[in-house]
Formats: structure tokens, C-alpha cells, sequence
């Protein structure tokens, strides 16, 4: 998703997102519109439809905006709008004011991640089956969506599925090895105009593990990492959200996420404590470079006892934080099916 929020000085910030979507609105066969919603504190103030969007798909796939919002970009194994039983691996890419996605001239370009500046979008191919090994990395301009090989992996295997954009938006780093394991990582740094590429030792290699620069989750792809949903950066990356901990619903109980705003220099506060509420998960999604404004993803699970049969879902809220006060509103609610329907479908507020 991508998010922006407005900073105001008494009320609650505008917050802008590409979030929902509209089944109502007429649209070809396979596809769904997706909106672009401005929201104040009571309602949408304005919403319009963005991009169409694939409606069906084997699972949820990857798919991200570009930081400017001009791009959007979605890869899996997509269902084919003629017929929705039949998959296949592809890339769709929009630019903001074309409805209908583009396919890249390319093998699906998989967990790609769009550059700071957004000009770019780099992300790996894999060399067999569904979910099967990495083979290179590409590079992707945005604006005319040529394809540029970057590298072959020596060694597919060792991938970390871990790796990300240096603020310059000219450079990328990516892990070999098991990363949780920190001392036995290896870890290059690789130009993405010449494919040149380093091995990183000493501080350059230990910024991957402690810099705000490269920890922000906008610009690094982390795949199957306990702390992935942990925190959230402004965008200055001089303060962060974090949430601990972070838990599978199957371990999940309400009220034990404890939410602190840090900053660079070391600082902390405590901004939601435990008990004090009754959520089962909290995810942060964004705050404001003053560290004023928090938004956060709120999830409880909710049983329904119906003609004897018992269902459960999974009841979100988005809610926006004003830190200084602990104010705070809920700005949707979205409740999401048992397993096996699809993905976008949802009850909106």
C-alpha cells in the first residue's frame, strides 16, 4: 500500500492511500478497479479510480507503489482475465493515468522494490517451477519500461531472499547465506548503472543490519523475517514506529503489542502499552517526519455463530495516532473472510 499523510496542526491529518477497491464501478472481464481515497478525520473527501487491477489470483502475489505514487507493480502466478482458471507467471506494471497494466518483455520480475527517487524498479527472476530458485537480477526504468540485466547470482541457492535500495537510488545490496546468522552473511553492494559489484566489510557491511537508511521497509524486500512488520520509518528516517511483539495469529493474544516512537538519536517513548487495549495484532504503516502522526494497522479475530456454524475473520482497522495526546480515530474497517475466498473481497465501512 502506499500511504502519505498530511500534517495539520489541530486536526487530524488528511491521509491519502490507494487502498480500496470497487466492484460497483464497470470494468473488464477478470479485473477490479482500484481506488486512489483522500480521507479527513469523518469521511472519503475524494476518491477516484486508479488502475485495474487483476480480481483473481492464486495467492495474494507481491505488489508495491512507487514512493511518488505514480507506479504500481504486481507479480505472481495471475489468473488470465479470459479465463479465470488458467495461470500464469507474469509482471503487470501501470503508470498513474493508464488503466489497463502493461507485461513487461520479461520472465516474472519477482518481490520487486521501486528505488527512493522512483525511477527504477529491480527485482529477480527464478529459474524453474513456482517458488523455485533465483537466477538474476533485473532492473526495470520506470518511465519507459525497458528491462536491463543487472547480474546472475553465482549462487541462487545461498540467497537470502533479503535485499534492498541505497538512498542514492543508485546502488542496491543484496545478502547470500542465512541472514539471521549475521556473522556468516555475505553481502554485496552492486551499481546499477555498470553492474559492478562489491563485497561490503566492516561498517558498510554492518549499515545493512543497523542504518535507518536501508532498514526502512519502502525500499529493502525481507522474505520469511520475524521483524518484516515491526516498524515504520519517515520518511527523513530520523524517527520510527516499532511495535513488539510481533506475533502468527496462532500465538497472537490481545492486548500484548506494546507501540513506541523512536528516534535516530536514541530516544523512546512509549506511545501504546500493554493491557491497555484489546488488539490481537498492531502493524505500523507510516508517521510523519515530526514523529506526531502514527498510523497503524489495528487486527482483532472475530467469531460469528451462525444457524450452527461457527465462522471466523479477521476485523482491521486503520488508525491514526496523534502521539503527543494519544488521540487517535479509526479511518476504515475492513473485515477479511475465511480462508479461501479472495483477497479483495472485504466489508467497508
Amino acid at each position: 500500500m502506499w500511504w502519505r499523510m498530511d500534517r495539520q496542526e489541530e486536526t487530524f491529518p488528511l491521509l491519502e492511500s490507494m487502498c480500496e477497491y470497487d466492484d460497483k464501478l464497470s470494468a473488464p472481464k477478470g479485473f477490479i478497479w482500484l481506488l486512489h481515497c483522500i480521507r479527513n478525520s469523518e469521511r472519503i473527501v475524494k476518491k477516484e479510480p486508479l488502475f485495474l487491477v487483476p480480481r483473481l489470483s492464486l495467492d495474494e502475489g507481491h505488489c508495491t507503489h512507487s514512493p511518488n505514487g505514480r507506479y504500481y507493480y504486481h507479480s505472481e502466478f495471475i489468473a488470465s482475465p479470459d479465463n479465470p482458471d488458467d495461470y500464469a507467471a507474469m509482471t503487470l506494471f501501470w503508470e498513474r493515468g493508464q488503466s489497463m497494466p502493461h507485461k513487461l518483455p520479461i520472465s516474472s520480475l519477482f518481490y520487486a522494490v521501486f528505488s527512493p527517487d522512483s525511477r527504477f524498479l529491480c527485482g529477480f527472476t527464478k529459474d524453474g517451477a513456482y517458488r523455485a530458485g533465483v537466477s538474476s537480477f533485473y532492473v526495470v526504468e520506470c518511465a519507459t519500461r525497458k528491462v536491463r540485466l543487472l547480474f546472475r547470482l553465482k549462487s541462487p541457492q545461498d540467497f537470502t531472499y533479503k535485499w534492498g535500495w541505497y538512498p542514492d537510488s543508485r546502488h542496491i545490496w543484496y545478502a547470500l547465506g542465512k541472514f539471521r546468522e549475521e556473522k556468516k552473511v555475505t553481502i554485496y553492494k552492486c551499481d546499477i548503472s555498470s553492474g559492478t559489484q562489491v563485497l561490503l566489510q566492516g561498517v558498510e557491511r554492518e549499515a545493512v543490519f543497523r542504518d535507518w537508511d536501508l532498514l526502512d521497509p519502502r525500499y529493502r524486500y525481507n522474505l520469511l523475517t520475524e521483524n518484516a512488520q515491526a516498524f515504520a520509518y519517515a520518511r527523513n528516517h530520523q524517527i520510527r514506529v516499532r511495535v513488539e511483539p510481533i506475533r502468527e495469529w496462532g500465538e497472537a493474544k490481545q492486548g500484548e503489542s506494546e507501540v513506541y516512537v523512536e528516534r535516530r538519536g536514541g530516544q523512546s517513548r512509549r506511545l501504546i502499552r500493554r493491557n491497555e487495549h484489546q488488539w490481537m495484532r498492531i502493524q505500523p504503516l507510516d508517521v510523519s517526519e515530526d514523529g506526531q502522526w502514527i498510523l497503524l494497522k489495528c487486527e482483532n479475530l472475530i467469531t460469528y455463530q451462525e444457524a450452527n456454524q461457527t465462522t471466523q475473520s479477521i476485523r482491521s482497522e486503520l488508525i491514526v495516532w496523534h502521539a503527543p495526546t494519544k488521540q487517535h480515530r479509526v479511518y476504515a474497517r475492513a473485515e477479511y473472510p475465511p480462508v479461501g475466498m479472495p483477497d479483495w473481497w472485504f466489508v467497508r465501512e
